[in-house]
């Protein structure tokens, strides 16, 4: 890790990474059955931010122009009035998880056939920081003038599992028969770092973005599932110096997609104050220059929530 950049120092960060796997093979029955298992598993740990809140004597070039007083206060509150845990501005890491998996039986069933049977998993995410799209001047994430909370996050999962099974014949000296039959299930979704709760934006005062908690607005019921069949058969046949090869190759296709941008409401103020003004006098939209939400049809079910009246 690089820690100058030009005259100017660098904190160092914590970084760390975990690597570990096996592979095991052998027979069940000899000649007849055998198995292979294939495991590995990464756990990576990085920081979310290197940018740190204004403090009396703090100086450095990750330093920014957001007032740590403020936003504790801001944690404070939100916690007091409405039991919201915003979790932290700085300080706090992100996490990438893998775990991979590989299991195969061969079975030799007779001298002419033999089937093998293989398994693939996968089970990941990925934290990540809130999206600029459609933040205060386009921007939302960690910056000198922007420290975001980590509720605003979320994370992305990469999850699939595949079955793959192939027989294959020998039907004569002259013909032979391939078989594959498999699925495969990819699921693709979004986990948010916030429990159920607006996504609030403040800026400061200028336009520019101070800081962000609640529901991430692109994340809400952001799934993409696919199921994939997939069924093929080939004859072969030698003839002479010539080999000819009959078949049928098909696959089938079904999706679920679900995208809700917005969809636990999403508020904007100019400042702190007038955050503060709507939630104490009850009346969060007047207040807001920004209120934005989504009515969908009822696929997926929604829990109420309250907003930011008391």
């Amino acid at each position: 890790m690089g820690r100058d950049v030009g005259d100017q120092h660098l904190p160092k960060q914590q970084f760390d990474l975990s690597q570990l796997g096996f592979r095991l093979g052998g027979p069940i029955v000899k000649d007849k059955l055998f198995f292979f298992v294939n495991y590995e598993r990464e756990r990576r740990t990085d920081p979310a931010t290197t940018y740190l809140a204004r403090r009396p004597g703090l100086t450095g070039t990750n330093v920014t122009t957001v007032d740590a007083a403020v936003l504790d206060e801001l944690s404070s509150f939100l916690n007091q009035k409405f039991g919201y845990q915003t979790g932290g501005y700085e300080n706090y890491d992100f996490e990438t998880n893998s775990d991979k998996a590989t299991v195969k039986i061969d079975w030799n069933i007779n001298a002419k056939s033999n089937f093998s049977l293989k398994y693939n998993f996968l089970d990941s995410y990925r934290d990540q920081i809130i999206s600029n799209s459609g933040g205060p001047s386009g921007n939302r994430q960690p910056g000198v003038n922007t420290l975001p909370f980590q509720s605003s996050g979320y994370a992305i999962n990469n999850n699939f599992n595949s079955f793959i099974g192939e027989l294959n014949t020998k039907i004569s000296d002259k013909y032979a028969n391939n078989l594959i039959v498999g699925y495969t299930g990819l699921r693709d979704f979004r986990s948010p770092a916030s429990s159920l709760f607006p996504l609030v934006e403040i800026e400061n005062g200028a336009g520019l973005s101070l800081t962000s908690f609640g529901y991430e607005p692109f994340t809400s019921f952001n799934i993409l599932n696919s199921d994939i069949y997939q069924l093929s058969d080939n004859l072969t046949l030698a003839l002479g110096k010539h080999v000819v090869t009959l078949g049928t190759s098909n696959e089938a296709y079904h999706f679920r997609n679900g995208f809700a941008p917005n969809y636990y409401g999403r508020y904007r103020y100019r400042n702190i104050q007038d955050f503060y003004d709507a939630v104490n006098t009850n009346t969060p939209g007047p207040v807001s220059i920004r209120y934005n939400t989504r009515l969908i049809p009822t696929v997926f079910f929604r829990t109420p929530i309250s907003m930011l009246c008391s």
